[in-house]
C-alpha cells in the first residue's frame, strides 16, 4: 500500500497554515506552533472549548524519526528517488500533509455533528506537560486494559 501524499512537495509552512485554518474553521480559539532546535514545526497546539464550555488544549505533533523511516521504506520500494532517502525536508513535506488531511477528516465527523471536537482529538488533549495517551502511555496503559469476565454480571434466563 502506498502512503499518503509520498509525492508532495507542497511547503510545510503551507501545510501548516491550511490545517489552522481548518482548526479555525472547526472552533479553536487560539492556535500555536512548537519548533524544534532547527527551528523547524514539531506540533501544532491549539485551544478549543469542550461540550461543557470549558476550555481545552490540544498538541498534534509531528515525529520526525518516524516519518523518516517511512520516507526510507518508500524509497527503498523504488517509489522514490534515491535522493529523498534521507532528506527530512521531504519527510516534512509528506508528515504533515498526512496530518493536516487527518485534522481535516476528523474535523468533518465533527462539522457532521458524529461526535465533538474533544471526543476526535481525546489522544491529543493537553495539559500543558503531556497528552492524554503520553498519560495513558506512562501508566501502562491500564486505564484502557479490557475488564475481565469476573468483572461482567452473568444474568440467566
Amino acid at each position: 500500500m502506498a502512503i499518503k501524499n509520498y509525492t508532495s512537495e507542497i511547503k510545510v509552512e503551507t501545510t501548516v497554515m491550511e490545517i489552522e485554518k481548518i482548526l479555525a474553521k472547526g472552533g479553536a480559539k487560539a492556535i500555536m506552533k512548537e519548533y524544534d532546535d532547527e527551528g523547524e514545526v514539531s506540533a501544532v497546539v491549539f485551544q478549543s472549548n469542550l461540550p461543557n464550555g470549558s476550555p481545552a488544549g490540544f498538541k498534534l505533533p509531528y515525529k520526525e524519526t518516524a516519518m523518516l523511516n517511512i520516507v526510507r521504506k518508500i524509497v527503498d520500494e523504488g517509489k522514490l528517488p534515491r535522493k529523498f532517502r534521507n532528506d527530512p525536508i521531504k519527510a516534512r513535506k509528506v508528515g504533515w500533509r498526512i496530518i493536516k488531511d487527518w485534522i481535516a477528516s476528523q474535523m468533518a465527523l465533527v462539522e457532521i455533528e458524529l461526535c465533538d471536537l474533544a471526543e476526535v482529538f481525546l489522544p491529543y488533549a493537553w495539559n500543558g506537560k503531556q497528552t492524554a495517551y503520553e498519560v495513558f502511555q506512562d501508566g501502562g496503559f491500564k486505564m484502557l486494559e479490557a475488564p475481565s469476565d469476573a468483572d461482567y454480571e452473568v444474568i440467566e434466563g
